[in-house]
């Protein structure tokens, strides 16, 4: 975790959002005008996704524990495609 990033987990999906495109395009800038901050500022980036990335899984287990309990059962998602 880079030590600037704070608390993720605290901001709003769309603020996440925002802070992910504003790192993308100074990072962009920093290739061009100083590319001894892109360490910094790509961890910093790793650390926004990885956020992003744990909201998206924690959305579909949410949306596959629906769809269970829609079903009645306790059956898996594999039991659709049968090869």
């Amino acid at each position: 975790m880079h030590p600037l990033a704070g608390n993720l987990r605290d901001l709003e999906d769309s603020k996440l959002d925002d802070r992910i495109k504003d790192l993308a395009r100074k990072i962009n800038f920093a290739y061009r005008s100083s590319p001894s901050v892109l360490p910094q500022m790509q961890m910093m980036m790793e650390d926004l996704q990885a956020e992003r990335g744990r909201r998206e899984k924690e959305k579909m287990e949410k949306v596959m524990q629906q769809a269970k309990e829609a079903n009645g059962d306790n059956s898996n998602w594999d039991d659709i495609i049968d090869i």
